[in-house]
């Protein structure tokens, strides 16, 4: 993903193995066999989002590395908490980048 970003290049295979790989490391396999049966509708949702990115240029990439790398780096400090906030944040982001945004939250108060 590095050496997409700096190509100003979205690899939406990258991006998969990424979050599929966090799947693996939790031990959820109910979530990764999900993720691999809607992978080319994945791929879909990806795509889009890697061309909304290109009009954003360099920094929409970068952007979304920096989150990639932010999370990594959650899940090998062992921090269940920041590890969480940080994917939910880059799920949302996501959905925002690609439909602009202007979402209710619906998540359950704690």
């Amino acid at each position: 993903m590095r050496d997409a970003a700096g190509s100003m290049t979205h690899r939406e295979d990258a991006d998969f193995a990424f979050h599929l790989a966090i799947t693996k490391a939790a031990n959820n396999q109910y979530f990764e066999a999900t993720l691999r049966a809607l992978r080319e509708h994945i791929y879909v949702g990806m795509k889009l989002h890697g061309q909304s990115l290109m009009s954003d240029g360099a920094k929409g990439l970068q952007g979304l590395f920096n989150e990639h790398c932010a999370i990594h780096a959650a899940i090998a400090a062992r921090d269940p908490e920041k590890s969480s906030a940080l994917m939910l944040a880059h799920l949302e982001h996501s959905r925002d980048r690609l439909f602009g945004g202007g979402f209710i939250d619906l998540r359950m108060p704690e």
